[in-house]
């Protein structure tokens, strides 16, 4: 075999490598959270949120249209809400309480 084939072929094998590298990646990754719902510290729900107060994604995220990944929102952008929505719930008073402290609330990642 020429040298200019054994070249051709070694270019050839390496993209197929890295197309299978890639391909299995992508498998791994997509998918893979699907059903992980961690429990919490304090219950929240997107249905809620997002859906019946359509509280725009940016809103809470911050960088959500620029980054790969949304950000969880400080303890401030919920309370910019839960000062006057539902201040008499216990799940409230407990973030209050974590804002009061200057102290974030440890979610547990999701995605």
């Amino acid at each position: 075999m020429k040298t200019p084939a054994k070249a051709i072929l070694a270019v050839i094998f390496a993209l197929f490598l890295f197309g299978i590298g890639y391909g299995l990646k992508t498998w791994w990754y997509l998918g893979n959270n699907i059903g992980y719902a961690p429990i919490q510290p304090i219950p929240f729900s997107h249905k809620i949120h997002a859906g019946v107060s359509n509280i725009p994604c940016a809103y809470c995220h911050v960088g959500v249209e620029t980054s790969r990944h949304a950000l969880i929102p400080s303890v401030g952008t919920c309370m910019n809400c839960h000062r006057v929505v539902k201040t008499d719930s216990p799940l409230i008073q407990k973030l209050k309480e974590s804002y009061d402290l200057g102290k974030p609330i440890e979610w547990l990642k999701v995605h």
